[in-house]
């Protein structure tokens, strides 16, 4: 009885970095003691983590679908670990009441939050088990965040949404070369060409594209511990919403756990073209799109400004999908009959945009 009592409890998953081998961690110390008193006083709810799953030979799966069959998902990002961000864009995809954590006494742990992709959510502060069995039975969770980047109206435009590295490596040089001369419509966030861009706007070309590939910087490099943990973010999310996802890094990068079925890691540029394209190709031969001849995107006439999107920062990004949205002005259709036309303008104006539509 007691058994099928526990099976019909809602589940509330908690996801938190490991403790280094032989060290202490306050966080996971406090996760573990509520997760524990969670457990032995809540009639309605279950907590489980990550760690009920560790010993399995499949971790990452399991831990995914523990994510789907849960109603609350609470994570700590103090230490802005890869592992439960992936969870954590995971969850989002999935439509789940969401907990963020942050145990603001750790050094360095809110600075970074505030200044991370995440500072536009709400964090509940936590130093011990009690704040979190508070924050849990007051219930400042919610799926805001879901809605907020997944109630976009978009038409599946693209063929593949491209991460690049913030590192010009030559393996890097060598897999954008590949991805350029690919014949098919893609988005790129080009991260040294416009680092701004907001979270509705990965969650958009997300939501475009079919094939998600994200090339991840070398362990080494500086920053490589926050671009990889974000990026990781959005991989979760993508994988969520049944996107096929694609992680390149260099080699001696050990991806974390819940990565490590979509992580391909390469010696040098040529193992990295030869490891990675197979499979480009394979899923951009399954999940190809119509060409624009064909079919066009279906537009949405209904103004909303708080869904509203300005197009790209690089007017070179968006080539493919110009015609769906630009106006014809008279003055356009008159520099038409002209057999030369000098386009004057300020950066911003829509000066690169104009020949491409000719």
């Amino acid at each position: 009885m007691k058994h099928t009592d526990r099976q019909r409890k809602e589940t509330i998953f908690f996801a938190y970095q490991a403790p280094p081998k032989g060290e202490n961690d306050v966080c996971a110390d406090a996760l573990r003691s509520a997760i524990q008193s969670f457990n032995s006083h809540q009639k309605k709810f279950t907590a489980i983590s990550w760690e009920n799953f560790k010993t399995s030979a499949q971790i990452s799966q399991e831990v995914q679908s523990a994510i789907s069959g849960c109603s609350i998902f609470a994570c700590d990002a103090t230490h802005f670990n890869p592992n439960v961000l992936f969870e954590l864009g995971y969850a989002i995809g999935k439509g789940k009441e969401i907990l963020i954590l942050l145990n603001e006494t750790v050094d360095g742990a809110a600075a970074r939050y505030h200044d991370s992709f995440l500072k536009g959510y709400r964090y509940h502060p936590f130093t011990n088990r009690n704040e979190i069995s508070a924050a849990l039975q007051n219930k400042h969770y919610s799926n805001n965040i879901g809605r907020q980047l997944l109630d976009q109206k978009v038409s599946t435009i693209s063929d593949l949404f491209y991460i690049k590295s913030s590192v010009s490596t030559e393996a890097s040089i060598e897999l954008t070369a590949y991805i350029d001369k690919l014949s098919v419509l893609k988005i790129v966030d080009d991260i040294a060409e416009s680092k701004f861009k907001t979270n509705d706007w990965y969650a958009r070309s997300i939501l475009a594209t079919q094939v998600v590939l994200i090339d991840f910087i070398g362990s080494n490099m500086a920053g490589a511990s926050y671009e990889n943990a974000w990026k990781a973010f959005y991989a979760g999310l993508a994988l969520s919403l049944d996107r096929k996802v694609l992680i390149t890094a260099p080699a001696k990068f050990r991806p974390p756990l819940d990565l490590h079925e979509i992580v391909i890691t390469y010696r040098d540029p040529s193992n990295l073209i030869d490891s990675a394209t197979p499979l480009i190709n394979e899923w951009l031969n399954d999940s190809k799109q119509p060409s624009s001849e064909t079919a066009q995107p279906v537009i949405d006439r209904k103004l909303d400004l708080l869904k509203l999107a300005i197009g790209e920062g690089i007017a070179e990004q968006e080539r493919d999908r110009l015609q769906y949205y630009f106006v014809e002005t008279p003055e356009y259709r008159a520099a038409l009959e002209k057999s030369h036309v000098l386009i004057v303008g300020s950066k911003g104006t829509g000066k690169t945009e104009s020949p491409l539509i000719y």
